[in-house]
């Protein structure tokens, strides 16, 4: 994991992050190859199975708008684990953050409102990745009074979850109580209000009602 300049983005590291890669993009390659397949007409059965292929991927697409969040058990700082079917039955909030980003500190403030507005109706996770560790987790922490569980990743789950080796922090993830992501938003100007004021309250609103 290498941490770029402005402490705002991340970079997986090593051959572990690729194997990870979801299965949905392989899909995805071979309906785009049969697509073409299709619009030469070789045939008329090729034709309807290829059809057939980007009906599937179609349908892909759309659910991959409330994809379901890929399970992970991953241990706290006290090394108790924390596995996300635990917490079925609940709106989830999913953060990925590092102990030295300035809006994931904002952010953790922010979660603070949410545990005492919701209580235990929205579930918190927070999960960190190398170079973080016990000894830069702690401090934070205490810092901000967390109570939530903050959790150590070494790149598979934000992988599984970013679908990407490279991502801008904070990151946060609102799972239903299904079990399926049905908002992501990455800091920019444009959430800004998500991280540092009160934007995510309404997004909460809107899952508890459903």
């Amino acid at each position: 994991m290498q941490t770029t300049p402005d402490n705002r983005s991340l970079r997986l590291g090593g051959a572990g992050a690729f194997a990870c890669q979801p299965i949905f993009s392989y899909l995805l390659a071979v309906a785009a190859r049969t697509r073409h397949f299709a619009a030469a007409r070789v045939s008329k059965r090729c034709v309807f199975s290829a059809v057939a292929v980007l009906s599937f991927a179609s349908a892909l697409f759309a659910a991959d708008f409330s994809r379901r969040a890929p399970g992970f058990s991953l241990p706290d700082v006290k090394t108790e684990l924390h596995d996300l079917a635990d917490y079925r039955g609940k709106v989830v909030i999913l953060e990925f953050m590092q102990t030295t980003c300035p809006h994931c500190a904002a952010f953790a403030d922010v979660l603070e409102g949410v545990q005492q507005k919701y209580g235990d109706r929205v579930a918190i996770i927070s999960v960190v990745n190398p170079p973080d560790d016990q000894p830069k987790v702690r401090p934070f922490i205490a810092a901000h009074r967390i109570t939530y569980p903050v959790v150590f990743d070494c790149g598979q789950v934000a992988y599984s979850y970013l679908r990407s080796p490279s991502f801008d922090i904070p990151h946060v993830f609102l799972i239903d109580a299904n079990g399926g992501i049905r908002e992501d938003f990455g800091y920019s100007p444009a959430t800004r209000d998500i991280f540092e004021g009160k934007g995510i309250f309404s997004h909460l609103d809107a899952l508890l009602k459903k």
